[in-house]
């Protein structure tokens, strides 16, 4: 490769799709699932910012690097399940056509069900949402893939009350019981994000970032300071 610029960016990328492999192939004693979420995340914020390295707000920076280079087609989607747990808790109102829409579709769920957010049909349904995007917007795909991303970093642990189940990379929902003696056979379902989701995300932001990267002579590990001095 004659372009020393192309080398660099091609050995960045190369550099970080090894960790990537390494960390989803990673054992642990305890809590393996978790720490290497973890580790995947912390490399999805290595990556934003060799590409947005002027940009200082952590959240949109992320958010940014997923919409542009992850190739995921839910991000701009709303979660109704998370819509509709919301509401049950006071904590959003919003317009009573798109409630009576939102419970009808999930009261339509049978227990014990798996599902993937191609049941959110909602965005299909622009008459529903125009008036109610302002209160239901902290529960896109992005934006809770935003709040999944923290607990983990901030609390080393998983959100919800459930678990992965699956060996696929699609995100999904499940019933959860309500472990309470009042609430005996009630259940929640739960959004699951899978190990090989986040791993998915990873690797075609890897190939994504770096093609662009090699289109703009852009590289990244000028974003990145080398120096002595840490601060």
């Amino acid at each position: 490769m004659d372009n020393p610029i192309n080398q660099n960016i091609c050995d960045f990328f190369d550099y970080h799709d090894k960790l990537r492999n390494s960390i989803i192939n990673a054992e642990f004693d305890y809590q393996s699932e978790v720490n290497r979420m973890v580790l995947l995340f912390v490399l999805i914020d290595s990556l934003s910012v060799s590409i947005s390295p002027e940009e200082n707000n952590v959240r949109e920076r992320f958010k940014s690097f997923i919409k542009k280079f992850s190739d995921w087609g839910n991000n701009e989607r709303y979660s109704l399940v998370q819509i509709y747990y919301a509401i049950k808790e006071g904590k959003i109102e919003i317009s009573e056509d798109l409630f009576v829409y939102i419970e009808k579709k999930i009261k339509s769920k049978i227990r014990g069900q798996v599902f993937n957010p191609d049941f959110d049909e909602v965005l299909n349904s622009p008459n529903l949402i125009k008036n109610n995007l302002s209160k239901i917007d902290k529960y896109s795909y992005l934006e809770l893939l935003w709040r999944f991303r923290n607990y983990l970093i901030h609390e080393f642990r998983i959100p919800g009350r459930g678990w992965n189940i699956s060996d696929g990379d699609k995100i999904y929902y499940f019933s959860v019981s309500v472990d309470d003696e009042i609430k005996r056979g009630e259940y929640t379902w739960e959004l699951i994000f899978p190990i090989q989701y986040i791993n998915l995300l990873v690797k075609n932001s890897i190939f994504n970032a770096k093609k662009y990267c090699l289109e703009k002579e852009l590289d990244p590990s000028k974003s990145f300071d080398y120096n002595t001095l840490w601060t």
